[in-house]
């Protein structure tokens, strides 16, 4: 599923969409890291990590990166 957000504010008229991205793991990811030796659970933990890594790569706050990095690691039990 994969949607847009978008919020419009014209004089008293309001519009607002709110999106979304969710999907599977890419099974031919998890393959590769797979056939390396990478037991199933952490490859998909390690897809998982490189997909929100590069979100916040784009925070401009190093300090709230390594803050997030951290929790996120926690949760995936890296």
């Amino acid at each position: 599923m994969l949607s847009s957000s978008r919020l419009t504010i014209l004089a008293d008229n309001v519009r607002c969409t709110h999106g979304a991205t969710s999907g599977e793991l890419n099974e031919d990811e998890l393959f590769y890291m797979m056939a390396r030796g990478i037991p199933p659970k952490q490859a998909a933990q390690l897809i998982v990590r490189g997909f929100f890594g590069t979100v916040l790569e784009r925070l401009e706050n190093p300090m709230l990166q390594e803050h997030l990095g951290e929790i996120l690691d926690r949760k995936l039990n890296l």
